[in-house]
């Protein structure tokens, strides 16, 4: 396992058995919960090229989650 970039209480992106997964901290109404995806080739090559590209995906997985219910990872993996 190899951490690629982590923020305390945000997220951690890591690299494990070849797929990278982000694990990010998000919320609903007043519970607050974890959420593990496995991120997409186009998504990596994205994060490569730009590292700011993370904080947007992170805001588009939080607003739109149903958007990334297929590559959800359950239970959510931590490092």
């Amino acid at each position: 396992m190899k951490i690629i970039q982590e923020v305390p209480w945000s997220h951690v992106l890591f690299e494990l058995e070849g797929q990278w997964i982000l694990t990010f901290m998000t919320r609903q109404g007043p519970i607050e919960y974890e959420v593990s995806i496995q991120m997409s080739r186009m998504e990596i090559q994205q994060y490569r090229k730009n590292e700011a590209f993370l904080e947007h995906f992170l805001q588009t997985c939080r607003e739109y989650p149903e958007q990334y219910q297929t590559r959800q990872i359950m239970p959510s993996i931590w490092p």
